[in-house]
């Protein structure tokens, strides 16, 4: 802090340096008063953000009109390739090119990416032998294969390499031979071989007898050589008998260092498990934090993670300290702000930390500074953070946070002009009253913008409340609230809600006056914006016990609930781990509709990643566990969800059968939506669902739409995570369970999977577990699909009208029972049209099946099924286009058919 403070200092002196050399004087030299003027640049009247290209400024106005331009922050001078659109790889004579669009500035850029030039390697010399031609010269380009320098062709010798047979001698069993020579090398024979008849007799020996169980067939008698292992006399079997007796295997919980298995049966003679038991994923270590050496100003420490369970730690940097211990807040209040009006050109400006707490004081004292404006002009520490990570309810440091608008609500635009606020400690304890307490360094914030801040190395915690990393609460009626390049390093705790940047935030809502004998609507509506926030730490709830209510906690926010108006959540990314007792998100616990009073509501979710690990007791998904869009079906409502992925590892401890967990959203409802569009969205993580819970999916766990619904499309966007389920139904590559009603059929189209799809239970599938009133088209699945006792396929595990077409499966699929099928396991009324890998499906009893399952154990129909050859081959994929849609298979390659539109996930730098 006091380095920037230092460079400052030294700017304003050459600055004012320079005006007094050029001769600068006063506004009164009209009348003669030549004295000299020093400029007192004082007044910051306008400042440009940092982008790729540009610099971010301060510009400072003397009282004598002069400007002064002041660089803050030099741009890094390069984009970042976030969200990558196009590209082509060079070749040895071609240039290539990546287009992407820049996660800083949104612009879209396209590098050239120059030609390579050939990697000229000469051909490996080949002798000449017997009848083989020989080569040497030449050379070739191993990128492209072409020819530069042409070989030279040695014609064969003629001569044979002579070798001779190894003599073999004859047994009671077999021949022997003797004699004879070869060549080598094209292994013609050169002289005959003389054969000696076999020798001696057979040595008999016994079969031993196997008694039969209840589980295995037996053996008795028969005889063999024990010399060339001939059977002499057959054996005979003996059937199997009795029945299993069957005993509990009691489970074996899983511990941090081991995987723990499901309770299961077995047979107490033959030993047989009549009821598998099944892996159970290892629990996460439970570790305390401590510090080692503590860092110094511009020195790091260092901290060591120990779990308390085992054994097991590992040590971490501590980054060194940004400041000095003289630069730590010490409790006081200041009087005023540093200087300003509170206007957009001359903002009240904050320098220290009493200055901050002033705010506080101001705003909680009914002051919510409407249309005002407030920016930081340094960086803040308000507790010392050398063990900021091992903060709690017990262990708090120096200074508590009160938050700006614990009572009372800000109203302002607030500007953290890039500064960081460091070491905020805020703990809201459960009173007698009952009485919601906000914990974040806002409480309440009802209009106007928070925007360029961060707020690091802090703990956030309310017993009764909303708790969020920047604000507590955001309420967005009759006015607008933007959030904008925010974030959060830390911890956030809540048994409410609790979220990186918003603990909890609502859109507008509807109410009813009474005049005249008759009840009209008012709206109050609102315009919500989330932007270019990211959060890094742990967000989590109180605790992971069984919820008395629903807990709702998210990467960047806990709960989004909306009534009215406009919601736009773009660009942010969590790096954060979110851990709920209840619902789980990366990006939003639950997007939900406020209440049956509905009006019209556009929501956006655009260009969002989570890259953090989420863990949940119930719904869960990586970007929000739930999204429920229930408009009244009269106005004109709109989604677009589009460019949003998932990296991290997914994990459901749920057991109630209405939870769901997905790559993108556990669970999807919409109803009354007259314009939805969905496109672009990836998974990458792993999906663990250790409890009982329904509905998993690559994408969505569960997707229904209503009868008044409209879905028009759901494509382009894959999953490559694998899926692993103890017990759970519907599971799938994409979509666990998918419903429309017949009125309302919507398409999923240019979609894939890769991902290995797992579990015990029926309706499995690689891209839908359960699927009703859908078309299907241009869709495949690489995955392995593995099920339990039935409906179990590469494309549908079991899917009730609608439509599969242009669409394959390369995936093995297999189940434990019947109703496995190479496409769909159980169909019910429903046309396909999609091809198969020859041979990838079978049943429980091992047999191989086609398009459909059977309940029967029978082999399946061929027809559609494609050998290896052919899978490689564009012409045997009938109806697919070629031209637009899907890029051609390629037999030299060994690679199937690729879908040209499915957005690329963009790779973190």
């Amino acid at each position: 802090m006091k380095n920037r403070i230092s460079i400052l200092l030294a700017v304003f002196t050459l600055v004012l340096s320079v005006c007094v050399l050029s001769g600068c004087f006063g506004n009164n030299s009209e009348n003669g008063d030549t004295s000299a003027h020093e400029h007192r640049f004082y007044s910051c009247i306008d400042q440009t953000g940092l982008t790729c290209t540009q610099d971010a400024t301060k510009t400072y106005k003397c009282e004598c009109g002069e400007i002064n331009v002041v660089v803050t922050e030099e741009a890094i001078g390069s984009h970042e390739k976030t969200t990558i659109m196009d590209e082509k790889t060079p070749t040895c004579t071609e240039d290539g090119y990546v287009e992407y669009i820049c996660g800083v500035c949104s612009e879209t850029v396209k590098d050239v990416l120059s030609a390579t030039g050939h990697n000229q390697v000469a051909y490996e010399e080949v002798l000449a032998n017997c009848i083989e031609s020989g080569f040497t010269g030449g050379a070739y380009c191993t990128v492209c294969q072409v020819v530069i320098a042409e070989r030279t062709v040695l014609e064969p010798t003629g001569e044979h390499t002579e070798a001779n047979y190894e003599e073999v001698a004859p047994t009671c069993g077999t021949v022997g031979y003797t004699g004879g020579t070869y060549c080598s090398v094209c292994e013609a024979e050169l002289t005959e071989r003389t054969e000696i008849p076999t020798q001696g007799e057979h040595t008999p020996a016994s079969y031993e007898e196997v008694a039969p169980t209840c589980g295995t067939v037996g053996y008795t008698g028969g005889t063999y050589c024990s010399v060339c292992e001939t059977v002499l006399t057959e054996r005979t079997e003996l059937p199997v008998q009795g029945t299993h007796t069957e005993v509990d295997v009691p489970a074996t919980p899983p511990t941090c260092t081991t995987v723990g298995l499901s309770a299961g049966k077995q047979c107490s003679v033959c030993q047989v498990f009549t009821v598998p038991q099944t892996e159970v994923a290892m629990l996460p270590h439970n570790y305390a934090y401590s510090v080692v050496t503590e860092p110094q100003y511009q020195a790091a420490g260092l901290g060591q993670y120990t779990c308390r369970d085992c054994e097991a730690s590992y040590d971490e940097e501590i980054p060194a300290l940004t400041y000095q211990p003289s630069d730590v807040w010490a409790g006081e209040v200041a009087d005023g702000f540093d200087s300003g009006d509170g206007t957009k050109e001359n903002p009240y400006l904050i320098k220290t930390a009493a200055q901050l707490a002033y705010l506080a004081k101001q705003v909680n004292s009914g002051e919510g500074y409407k249309d005002k404006y407030i920016a930081l002009g340094n960086d803040i520490v308000l507790n010392n953070t050398v063990n900021y990570k091992s903060w709690s309810k017990t262990n708090a440091p120096a200074n508590k946070w009160a938050p700006i608008g614990s009572s009372g609500s800000f109203y302002g635009n607030f500007d953290g002009c890039s500064y960081t606020i460091y070491g905020l400690y805020v703990y809201q304890k459960k009173m007698s009253s009952g009485t919601n307490y906000p914990a974040g360094l806002f409480g309440d914030v009802s209009n106007g913008t928070i925007q360029n801040l961060t707020v690091a190395d802090s703990f956030v915690c309310s017993d009764h409340g909303e708790a969020g990393g920047i604000v507590s609460y955001v309420d967005a009626s009759d006015s607008y609230v933007t959030i904008k390049n925010c974030h959060f390093i830390g911890t956030v705790i809540s048994s409410g809600h609790a979220g990186g940047i918003i603990g909890s935030a609502r859109c507008g809502w509807v109410g009813h006056d009474y005049v005249g004998g008759s009840i009209s609507a008012v709206i109050h509506d609102g315009t919500l914006t989330i932007s270019d926030c990211t959060s890094r730490g742990n967000i989590e709830s109180d605790n992971m016990m069984s919820p008395q209510y629903d807990v709702y906690v998210g990467g960047i926010a806990g709960h989004v609930y909306y009534a009215c108006g406009t919601v736009k959540i773009s660009g942010c990314t969590n790096y954060a781990a979110v851990i709920s007792k209840s619902n789980a998100g990366g990006i939003a616990g639950v997007l939900s509709p406020y209440d049956k009073n509905r009006d019209s509501v556009s929501f956006t979710i655009i260009n969002c990643v989570n890259n953090g690990d989420i863990t949940a007791n119930g719904n869960v998904g990586g970007i929000a566990s739930r999204f429920q869009y229930i408009g009244k079906g009269t106005y004109m409502d709109t989604v677009s969800i589009n460019n949003c992925g998932n990296t991290g590892k997914i994990t459901s401890y749920a057991k109630d059968t209405d939870s769901c967990a997905g790559g993108i959203f556990g669970d999807l409802r919409t109803d009354g939506t007259e314009g939805c569009d969905i496109y672009n969205l990836y998974n990458l993580g792993d999906i663990v669902v250790t409890g009982t819970a329904y509905n998993v999916g690559g994408i969505a766990g569960g997707l229904s739409i209503e009868t008044e619904a409209m879905l028009p499309k759901f494509r382009n966007s894959f999953n490559s995570g694998n899926i692993t389920v103890v017990s759970a139904s519907n599971v799938g590559g994409l979509f666990g369970y998918s419903y429309a009603s017949w009125q309302r059929p919507y398409t999923l189209e240019s979609c894939y999977n890769e991902g290995n799809v797992t579990s015990n239970s029926q309706k499995v599938g690689g891209i839908f577990g359960f699927v009703a009133q859908a078309t299907i088209k241009d869709v495949y699945n690489l995955g392995t699909i593995t099920g339990g006792d039935k409906s179990v396929g590469g494309i549908a595990g079991y899917i009730s009208s609608g439509k599969i077409q242009t669409s394959f499966n390369a995936g093995t699929v297999s189940g434990t029972g019947v109703y496995v099928g190479a496409i769909a396991g159980q169909n019910e009324n429903a046309s396909i049209i999609a091809f198969f890998k020859e041979g990838c499906a079978t049943d429980g009893k091992g047999k191989v099946q086609g398009v459909e399952g059977s309940e029967r154990n029978k082999e399946g129909s061929t027809f559609n099924s494609l050998n290896e050859a052919a899978m490689y081959n564009s012409s045997s994929y009938k109806g697919f286009d070629f031209s637009k849609v899907w890029n051609e298979p390629s037999s030299a390659d060994k690679t199937y058919p690729t879908l040209k539109n499915v957005v690329k996930a963009p790779i973190e730098e």
